[in-house]
């Protein structure tokens, strides 16, 4: 997951290219933990309410591996499924969505889920520059986002909702 001021990418999105953000996509833990703590108690302070959306993003035409978050893996399940059952098991988050081109991963959405819509260009095989790969989060309205990777099937949503509960 990542979590990054909407409205502004952080400084690694302009500082590298897109192939090299993938390899930086994951923070550490605690680092994000120690950051959300000292954020949250910060705005406590001044009497400031954040508000956080949650995004999964998806595509169907993935260069290694097409159409891996519809694959079935064994049990009914796909790896979408398993985001959206994650993402539907958070608290104390303003907007929740599913952002994605494809109809077939429209149709896996769930109740209190959205769908932002994006661009082909941002789902095209290759690297998008990362303004047409984020052109879809101008919709969103909260201040801060974490992106909700769904190929990380084994993340334990209660270690990500320790996270909002102190950002917030």
């Amino acid at each position: 997951y990542r979590l990054f001021k909407c409205g502004r990418y952080p400084s690694f999105v302009t500082d590298f290219d897109l192939k090299s953000i993938q390899t930086v996509y994951i923070y550490i833990y605690w680092l994000i933990r120690s950051s959300a703590n000292q954020l949250g108690k910060s705005y406590r302070a001044h009497g400031l309410r954040k508000t956080i959306a949650i995004i999964i993003h998806a595509r169907k035409d993935s260069t290694r591996c097409p159409n891996k978050h519809l694959r079935d893996l064994g049990d009914g399940n796909t790896l979408i499924d398993i985001a959206l059952s994650n993402l539907s098991k958070l608290n104390n988050v303003d907007e929740k969505y599913l952002a994605v081109y494809d109809q077939e991963l429209k149709d896996k959405v769930i109740d209190g889920v959205k769908i932002l819509h994006r661009e082909y260009d941002s789902v095209a095989p290759g690297n998008a520059h990362h303004s047409i790969m984020y052109r879809h989060l101008e919709d969103v309205q909260s201040d801060y986002i974490v992106n909700l990777n769904p190929c990380q099937p084994f993340l334990k949503v209660e270690e990500l909702q320790q996270i909002i509960t102190l950002f917030k």
